[in-house]
């Protein structure tokens, strides 16, 4: 009787021992998981911890210059074409002539859709004659940069030739080239923009801007600006120009 009691708590022993065995967990394989899910997660791109941003083509400042760059060739390249060509009110310019030009500055969706019409107005010495501005006197400029393609906006102050405007430029680049793709213009006259003596001083290079005064005879408050041929007053609101006796 003692030697069967014996041999069933001996077996009890072994089946504990089992069990307790095959519960112990394999560390060497939760290592093994633990590194196989490490290269899982940095071979996955869609996971957000890995996830990178995508490479712009520009900074924010290589955008300015190069939309400065278009835009002053482009104004340049009108004027270099009427003269060479004699274009005028009484010989208007010819689009397919111009297009070749124009696409060295411009990708030919834009020039076919926009720069048509444009360049067949442009010289008939008219006051409502438009050109796009993006300069160092612009302020307010802010950008849009993608992989491929980028927009610049900035406020053109008035001056004696055009009223005050927001300018965007679309800029695309097409077979290794920066290119406008698009335009837009948006007057603010009238609104209030609450330009600063800073943002003034940086329209008017050319002039002393002195601070701000209100000028009763226009019921409107200006920044003082002297130079040596004339002194003006120039809103504070929308940039507007006074002349001041």
């Amino acid at each position: 009787m003692k030697k069967i009691l014996f041999l069933c708590l001996c077996l009890i022993g072994l089946v504990g021992c089992s069990e307790s065995v095959d519960e112990k967990p394999d560390s060497t394989n939760e290592q093994h998981n633990h590194v196989g899910k490490e290269k899982k997660d940095e071979q996955n791109p869609s996971d957000p911890e890995h996830e990178e941003e995508t490479e712009k083509a520009v900074t924010e400042e290589e955008a300015m210059t190069i939309a400065k760059k278009l835009v002053r060739e482009f104004n340049q390249l009108m004027i270099d074409m009427g003269e060479k060509k004699g274009w005028n009110f009484e010989n208007p310019a010819d689009y397919e002539t111009a297009k070749p030009e124009l696409l060295k500055l411009a990708t030919e969706e834009f020039s076919d859709r926009h720069l048509k019409e444009y360049v067949e107005t442009y010289y008939c010495n008219c006051d409502s004659i438009w050109a796009p501005s993006l300069n160092d006197q612009t302020v307010r400029m802010e950008t849009e940069i993608e992989e491929e393609a980028f927009t610049v906006k900035g406020l053109v102050l008035p001056n004696y030739v055009s009223g005050g405007f927001e300018m965007t430029l679309e800029v695309v680049k097409q077979d290794g080239n920066w290119k406008i793709d698009g335009w837009n213009s948006e007057s603010f006259i009238g609104k209030d923009m609450n330009f600063t003596k800073e943002e003034i001083q940086v329209a008017h290079p050319d002039k002393d801007i002195k601070e701000e005064q209100y000028l009763e005879q226009f019921d409107v408050t200006v920044y003082i600006a002297e130079s040596e041929q004339e002194i003006l007053g120039i809103s504070k609101k929308d940039g507007t120009l006074f002349g001041i006796e």
